[in-house]
């Protein structure tokens, strides 16, 4: 089996997309992934990468990549607005011959994710936060001097207690949720 079958085949079934320019910018190679993730009316081949991916910040690192012909490895992450990419561009060098490589990984899930995580624990924070504020401003004014008249002290109490429970409770939900 030769080694451009086996490179063949790796590339088309990566799940990650995978683009190759050269020393001008034009693409020489993309992968089924890429293709799937960037539709290019008639391939790529040939094309300016601005004509494959839609992005300024992208544009811009491989523009400088181009200019200097080499550099370190770069991570960027790009969005289209819908879908999130982590792209990892790596120049290659051979002799003379300058081109580079660029490996996109869909991370729209991992970004909803976080965005979910996000919300959720500003959410959680907000429910606790809540009954906290009754539970203090409440025993406040207990230790204040309310706790002289029987029928305040009583009331207090019973709403303190009532939102010490919901606290309780949600504490609960998070401790379940954690395992699941």
């Amino acid at each position: 089996m030769g080694k451009n079958l086996i490179l063949e085949t790796m590339a088309r079934e990566m799940r990650t997309g995978v683009l190759v320019l050269d020393r001008k910018g034009s693409a020489l190679y993309a992968n089924p992934f890429f293709l799937k993730s960037f539709p290019v009316e008639g391939g790529v081949e040939g094309k300016s990468v601005s004509e494959c991916v839609k992005s300024e910040r992208l544009l811009k690192s491989v523009e400088v990549f181009l200019k200097k012909r080499g550099g370190a490895s770069e991570d960027i992450e790009i969005s289209d607005g819908t879908r999130h990419f982590s792209v990892h561009i790596v120049p290659v060098k051979d002799k003379a011959d300058f081109s580079l490589m660029l490996f996109l990984q869909d991370i729209t899930e991992e970004k909803r994710v976080e965005t979910i995580k996000r919300d959720f624990v500003a959410n959680v924070s907000h429910e606790l936060r809540t009954p906290l504020a009754s539970i203090k401003g409440y025993s406040e004014t207990l230790l204040d001097g309310g706790m002289d008249d029987r029928d305040t002290l009583s009331e207090f109490l019973r709403v303190i207690d009532r939102h010490a429970t919901r606290m309780s409770r949600l504490i609960d939900d998070l401790l379940i949720l954690s395992s699941v």
